[in-house]
């Protein structure tokens, strides 16, 4: 079992983590419908958009489910299954657009048939925590693994990761999921986030948000997300599992857009004054006129606008007993060059 990581590096220019930006992931999935010239249209809303990151979901029907339980639910599958050379056409599609092409492989063809196209990182969904021999096959692919944990608990996760340490995953990233499409507001528990992000250190977390709208997500970013994953649509009325749940291309748009304003206004964290707020607040000027050798009392000073330039309010007891080098006039700002000795020769 390897070292846990904080940054795992999903392509050759694209790394989540601490220090990098947060990584956009437009889940395409299943909602070009079968249809490539769809799909290429979903690429096309996505890249506009300014997503990272353009993901499908590769699965071959039979080999996700048993034909003796779920005959309407493969039937529905097939309906939207793409063929091996149509991932790789798609897969060029998004790279031609300069993005990062992912897909999720539901079993052990479509993960085969992903190694065969060199994608560089895969994304498993929160119905795959639970299958021990794919997560120890992605595992040992070496390359790193994204994993979403909806409808589990904590210790279904723990289970998942050690699953894929011990089968040595060159790298991992774990996303708060809430697996209903679309999920209520109310079953979002975005906190979970963070709490992952403890337990898990120093393993970077994010979202897989299938609520409506961009809310959760932007929640999410400010709790510390260092991915978020939406689905995208060309239309929420089109027929089809997830379409609902998905933002079309101006919400996703709106996502990204407010992603990266959200990050400007996060910071480093360090509280401090900023540029933008430095003439807030009242400095020490001279309440009347000051004459040149006159040795200052407090009825000398008043305070008054701009801000943090010269003396602070808090300095004023400094500054009494010192003796003026020059003339200062009434409202005039008071500076360590007026006096004779500085403020910190004065009380060193």
């Amino acid at each position: 079992m390897g070292k846990r990581a904080a940054v795992v590096t999903l392509g050759p220019s694209l790394k989540l983590g601490p220090d990098q930006p947060v990584v956009v992931i437009a889940e395409i999935g299943v909602n070009h419908d079968g249809s490539v010239p769809k799909a290429l249209k979903l690429i096309d809303a996505a890249a506009s958009a300014g997503a990272d990151v353009i993901k499908f979901q590769s699965y071959v029907p039979e080999a996700l489910c048993s034909s003796l339980h779920c005959a309407d639910e493969i039937a529905m599958l097939q309906r939207y299954e793409l063929a091996d050379e149509d991932v790789a056409a798609l897969k060029a599609a998004v790279e031609d657009r300069g993005k990062l092409f992912l897909s999720t492989p539901f079993d052990r063809p479509s993960l085969a048939m992903l190694k065969r196209l060199g994608v560089t990182a895969f994304k498993v969904g929160s119905g795959e925590l639970c299958h021990g021999p794919l997560l120890e096959e992605l595992a040992g692919t070496g390359r790193p693994v994204i994993l979403s944990s909806g409808a589990s608990s904590l210790e279904d996760v723990e289970r998942a990761v050690a699953s894929l340490e011990s089968a040595g995953v060159s790298g991992l990233c774990l996303l708060h999921c809430t697996s209903a499409y679309p999920a209520p507001d109310q079953a979002m528990n975005l906190r979970a986030m963070r709490y992952l992000a403890e337990h898990f250190a120093p393993i970077p977390v994010g979202l897989s948000d299938h609520s409506m709208g961009i809310t959760a997500a932007l929640g999410a970013v400010a709790l510390g997300a260092r991915v978020v994953e939406k689905h995208v649509t060309l239309s929420h009325d089109d027929p089809g599992p997830d379409h609902r749940a998905s933002a079309e291309p101006d919400e996703l748009e709106a996502l990204v857009s407010e992603v990266r304003r959200l990050e400007a206004m996060l910071g480093d964290g360090e509280k401090r004054p900023m540029e933008a707020e430095l003439p807030v607040g009242r400095s020490i000027v001279a309440a009347r006129d000051l004459a040149r050798g006159q040795t200052l009392e407090l009825a000398d000073f008043d305070f008054k606008r701009p801000g943090r330039r010269g003396f602070t309010p808090w300095q004023a007891a400094d500054l009494v007993g010192r003796r003026l080098c020059r003339d200062v006039p009434r409202d005039e700002l008071l500076h360590d060059d007026d006096f004779d000795l500085t403020v910190d020769e004065v009380t060193s």
